[in-house]
């Protein structure tokens, strides 16, 4: 009876194997530092930020690239596969912005 409810274990099986998979890429993007999440608002880059304010103050979060030249305050907070650390992506992006800042 249970395995009419629950399926054929082998296709339970394939399924756990799909959504492992999906995950491990998912991690390994984030942890090789290839990946920047886009922002909410805007769909443009985020990059950590430090919050300087609130009772978030201290913590690191994804802000909009965006935000000094639009003020596009799109932001997500740093989630469970996100590294606390700035990748090299990241300071790459924000060699960047800086260089456009000084034109």
């Amino acid at each position: 009876m249970l395995d009419i409810i629950t399926g054929h274990p082998i296709t339970f099986s394939i399924c756990a194997l799909a959504v492992i998979k999906l995950l491990y890429d998912e991690l390994m993007v984030r942890v090789k530092g290839e990946h920047l999440p886009k922002c909410p608002k805007c769909k443009k880059p985020m990059i950590t930020k430090v919050a300087k304010q609130g009772k978030h103050i201290g913590k690191p979060f994804w802000g909009c690239v965006d935000y000094r030249k639009t003020g596009c305050d799109g932001f997500r907070t740093k989630g469970l596969f996100d590294k606390d650390e700035v990748s090299l992506t990241e300071i790459e992006y924000q060699k960047k912005l800086r260089k456009n800042d000084n034109k």
